[in-house]
């Protein structure tokens, strides 16, 4: 883990307005209580970002020069500067969730592209988490939620992992705990209605039993229906999809529209953006306005 480097006045051009790198700058003195805290937590963080962020520090007491042109009439306090012009700073104590938007906004500002040591673990966690690696999946995602509660792909996965072991309980749990900042993006939204779609194909009879009552019965709804579940619960979301628009074409009305409250919550699962739905959503319009 490397640690902070130690800058004067004289040598502030060469390590910070000509470095290549975004370089963040900790103005500090050695009676000032709250520096001794904040630098440890700025370098934790920048070590999360493997060398594409540099950390130097300089002692204000010794080197007033750089401090008076900034006028920095307060410690401890951080400026960024990146192809030698400032980005942004702040003054005063910091937690750490605040140090860690004030650095990823400087990351984003100077266009410098970066894979931190959260990337990978994000990374390894999703390969686990496809190789049905569940709990091992969930704990590198507990570990980048350690370091950054508010992270979008860890929070998923957690709720992805639960959900993968048909435990959708836990599932909601976690989902009725996302941050407030990020709960509104749609990710959540999808795994949602994904928990409400399993929760009721679980309970489904078996496709062939379905199929042979159909045969029987034909023109029942309610089997067609059925059958659309337990497509569902197949992965089938193709045969579905045709079934309840057919449902939905030969009664709009079935059952206060049961149908197309189905697919519904089926395009909300599978997402807005994939190819079924898009062609899906163009059918039941054609339906809704014929």
């Amino acid at each position: 883990m490397s640690s902070a480097t130690s800058v004067t006045d004289s040598s502030f051009d060469k390590e910070v307005l000509q470095s290549d790198l975004p370089v963040l700058v900790d103005f500090w003195a050695p009676w000032c209580g709250p520096c001794k805290n904040l630098t440890p937590n700025l370098e934790k963080i920048i070590n999360l970002y493997n060398g594409k962020i540099k950390l130097v520090k300089i002692n204000i007491d010794e080197n007033q020069g750089v401090a008076s042109q900034l006028r920095i009439q307060s410690i401890p306090a951080v400026f960024a500067f990146f192809q030698g012009k400032p980005l942004d700073g702040f003054m005063g104590a910091q937690t750490e969730n605040q140090i860690k938007e004030f650095i990823s906004n400087i990351i984003t500002k100077s266009g410098v592209e970066v894979e931190s040591d959260l990337d990978k673990i994000l990374e390894n966690a999703n390969i686990n988490l496809e190789n049905g690696l569940f709990e091992e999946a969930r704990n590198q995602f507990h570990e980048v939620l350690d370091e950054d509660n508010k992270n979008i792909t860890a929070n998923s996965g957690v709720v992805k992992s639960y959900i993968a072991e048909r435990n959708f309980d836990e599932a909601l749990n976690k989902l009725n705990s996302i941050p407030k900042e990020i709960e509104k993006e749609p990710i959540f939204k999808e795994l949602n209605s994904e928990i409400e779609l399993l929760n009721k194909v679980s309970k489904t009879r078996s496709f062939a039993n379905i199929q042979n009552d159909l045969e029987k019965n034909p023109n029942s709804l309610d089997l067609k229906f059925e059958l659309a579940l337990s497509q569902i619960a197949n992965e089938d979301y193709e045969d579905s999809i045709e079934n309840l628009l057919n449902i939905f074409k030969i009664d709009k009305s079935w059952e206060n529209g049961k149908a197309k409250d189905q697919l519904i919550l089926l395009f909300d699962t599978l997402g807005n953006k994939n190819e079924l739905v898009l062609k899906a959503r163009r059918k039941l319009s054609s339906i809704i306005f014929s």
